[in-house]
């Protein structure tokens, strides 16, 4: 699994990327998909059902986009289905 600062690094270059086009769209959804392997604190649960609580990541994700006014999809998968998707 990914570090924590690798983590706060993508999320940070995603929402860097969605906010510079954040003038041209009407409404931004975004779809993130992750591990289906617990994680314990930053993925929580195993299998495609998204945990409650889900984990500390995926809160963190959540709270940043609602903020920012974006919907957000989150899907749960096989590592290898998240690195091909």
């Amino acid at each position: 699994m990914p570090s924590v600062k690798i983590l706060k690094f993508n999320v940070f270059i995603i929402f860097y990327f969605l906010l510079s086009s954040l003038s041209y769209a009407s409404e931004l959804k975004l779809h993130l998909s992750y591990s289906d392997v617990d994680s314990f604190p930053n993925l929580i649960g195993n299998g495609t059902e998204i945990a409650d609580p889900p984990g500390i990541s995926v809160e963190l994700i959540s709270k940043a986009a609602q903020d920012l006014g974006l919907t957000v999809k989150l899907t749960r998968m096989s590592n290898n289905r998240v690195a091909n998707w």
